[in-house]
């Protein structure tokens, strides 16, 4: 069912103190105005006043109803092809939320972000070589990703018997570290700089005095912020009913209604 106006006043939870945002990751090196798949699905429900951020991956192959098709499910990935609103609306529909705002990257705007914060450190409790991104390899302890390597990292998935899952979990690992580091005072003291290279690799419904603002806030105060991770799961299966490829079979990954629950109450503890 397409999202309303009357759905988001009357049933989607609101708050001043909380900010949600939703980070599209698109599979494309082109031009950041692309039409193509979303790939990393990722909301961040930011808490102003309690300094809690809860980030939510929702997996690309999440077989979920589109906001575009009548309650017809599909991959979560092919909203994108209908444009950035639609992946917005199909999450805030998943969650029973309203996002307030979205970023969307692509590759190569994604490692000029990270290279821009001088690399990212990311600290691993495993060891492996990501074959799929030419042979990177990753220890346990702590990693310090260029953007080169953040991107190989944040796509590898044969490396893991987890698949998919897994990688869900290092794209958060790396928008973790980033934030940190965006935080941190070598960064923000001098935000303006870092701002000026990110607002040329991502496309934002965010003005850059909001974002302005939220630096000098951060600069003002340096709050420490508590981040929390987690991913709603499911079951690897095949469809040949999907909305935007009709008769094609298809993999797709059943939602773990358990897990959506889980993450809606978070969001919920969020809020309050």
């Amino acid at each position: 069912m397409a999202k309303t106006e009357e759905n988001v006043t009357d049933n989607y939870l609101s708050s001043d103190d909380v900010i949600n945002v939703y980070i599209s990751g698109i599979d494309s090196r082109g031009g950041i105005n692309e039409v193509s798949r979303s790939d990393v699905n990722i909301i961040m429900s930011v808490n102003k006043k309690t300094h809690n951020i809860l980030m939510i991956n929702t997996p690309r192959d999440y077989y979920v109803p589109l906001s575009v098709s009548n309650i017809v499910r599909d991959k979560l990935t092919h909203a994108g092809v209908y444009g950035i609103e639609c992946s917005r609306n199909t999450l805030e529909m998943l969650y029973g939320i309203q996002i307030d705002y979205y970023v969307k990257v692509n590759f190569s705007g994604f490692e000029k972000i990270i290279d821009s914060l001088g690399g990212v450190d990311v600290t691993l409790d495993y060891s492996a070589t990501l074959s799929q991104a030419g042979n990177l390899t990753v220890h346990n302890g702590v990693n310090h990703f260029n953007g080169e390597q953040a991107l190989a990292f944040a796509r590898e998935r044969y490396a893991y018997s987890d698949g998919d899952r897994q990688r869900g979990r290092n794209q958060m690992m790396i928008m973790e570290a980033a934030i940190k580091k965006a935080c941190s005072p070598a960064i923000i003291s001098n935000y303006t700089s870092v701002l000026s290279e990110v607002s040329k690799n991502v496309i934002t419904d965010m003005s850059y005095d909001f974002i302005a603002d939220l630096a000098q806030t951060q600069l003002n105060d340096m709050a420490a912020w508590n981040i929390t991770q987690i991913s709603v799961t499911g079951v690897g299966s095949y469809s040949s009913t999907t909305y935007s490829m009709p008769g094609w079979s298809l993999y797709i990954m059943v939602p773990d209604e358990e897990s959506v629950e889980n993450a809606r109450e978070q969001i919920r503890d969020n809020y309050n």
